[in-house]
């Protein structure tokens, strides 16, 4: 105050300032209050669907030893590493899935001796398809930490079975090739139920060798009414749209799993070592770990926002998505509060393209089947 008892402009000023700070911090706060009320409702709706919010709930109920495919994969993984089986899988690696095969008929001999050197797998195979269920090892609890090991197994057993239809339709040997080809999408669908954009995309990795290899055994031997017919209800079965769903699903659970890690250590320590990983962000750059739960309810919302998008929307192409709504691709960039999403969301544009290019390459086998059937 001045000598004649009156604030003086500069305290005028800083009290002003000091009010604007308290009512900003009072604005923040019940917007993080209203932030987390949403989160809680959003959370109920999610349980009330009954669909996981926790990693541990990914992997479902257990299955009996005695009806699980998984133990049976178990026993073909190990016949495909076993003792010089890379010697054997040399021979026909060239063979499996699209491209331009060697002419040589000694490279086609050779492809068949490594062929015959894993004919136990085949069997077991079909065992495994007959099951009715599959559930692969999986610490669904350790989160982001979680490993898959029998993904890429899979895709090796494809890629044999694979090489196993061309060859046989290259000896004219029909039934074989069929039969291979029905066991190579059965693989594909092992692991269908396992929700995480991962196991979704070795899933399509699979699809996709046998449409092509569908197309070089066609384009080698002629399929009768009843085999045509036998191969189009295999690849019926294949449901990608119903994968993306359950992967969307399975991603929104380990994204809460972040959100809780950030929670419980801080940001620093729970997704340090994301932020190295391509994303563009330092610790220093998105703020420190008090910034980070500040504004996690608001962050989190966001987030379930954004999954619920893509879970809705999963059976939508990529061109539909675009043409349905601008606020879809307007949410491809985060607020700036987002600090959690930005890193452990990816872009999920790209699975959904992916997605798409099998189903495509489905729907023209089918087609190409039905032309056969015909």
């Amino acid at each position: 105050m001045n000598r004649s008892g009156k604030i003086g402009i500069g305290w005028t000023i800083t009290l002003s300032f000091l009010a604007l700070l308290i009512i900003g911090a009072l604005a923040i706060t019940q917007r993080m209050a209203d932030a987390g009320k949403q989160v809680r409702s959003e959370i109920a709706a999610i349980i009330a669907r009954g669909e996981p919010i926790d990693v541990s709930q990914l992997g479902g109920q257990p299955v009996p030893p005695y009806q699980n495919a998984a133990n049976d994969y178990a026993t073909a993984f190990a016949i495909l590493s076993g003792p010089g089986a890379e010697v054997y899988k040399k021979k026909y690696e060239d063979f499996a899935g699209s491209g331009q095969k060697p002419i040589g008929e000694d490279k086609w001999m050779e492809a068949s001796k490594g062929i015959s050197h894993f004919e136990s797998v085949v069997p077991i195979v079909e065992k495994a398809i007959s099951k009715p269920a599959c559930k692969f090892p999986v610490n669904w609890s350790a989160g982001a930490g979680a490993l898959f090991p029998h993904v890429a197994r899979l895709r090796d057993l494809a890629r044999y079975f694979s090489a196993r239809a061309i060859v046989a339709a290259h000896e004219n040997n029909v039934d074989t090739a069929i039969k291979s080809i029905e066991l190579g999408i059965g693989v594909v669908e092992a692991n269908r139920n396992e929700p995480t954009i991962i196991s979704l995309l070795v899933r399509i990795a699979m699809l996709r060798v046998n449409t092509y290899t569908l197309c070089n055994v066609m384009n080698e031997i002629n399929l009768n009414e009843a085999q045509a017919k036998s191969l189009d209800k295999a690849l019926s079965q294949v449901d990608l749209n119903e994968g993306l769903r359950n992967a969307m699903i399975g991603e929104r659970a380990f994204g809460l799993w972040c959100f809780d890690e950030v929670k419980k250590h801080g940001f620093s320590k729970s997704l340090g070592s994301y932020l190295s990983g391509g994303s563009g962000f330092s610790a220093s750059a998105i703020g420190n770990d008090m910034l980070a739960r500040t504004f996690s309810n608001a962050d989190i919302l966001y987030f379930l926002s954004v999954m619920k998008n893509e879970i809705d929307n999963a059976a939508l192409t990529s061109r539909e998505i675009k043409k349905k709504s601008k606020t879809i691709s307007a949410k491809s960039s985060p607020p700036r509060y987002a600090y959690v999403s930005k890193i452990i969301a990816p872009v999920y544009s790209r699975t959904r393209e992916a997605r798409d290019m099998a189903v495509a390459d489905v729907i023209c086998a089918r087609v190409s089947l039905g032309l056969q059937a015909y």
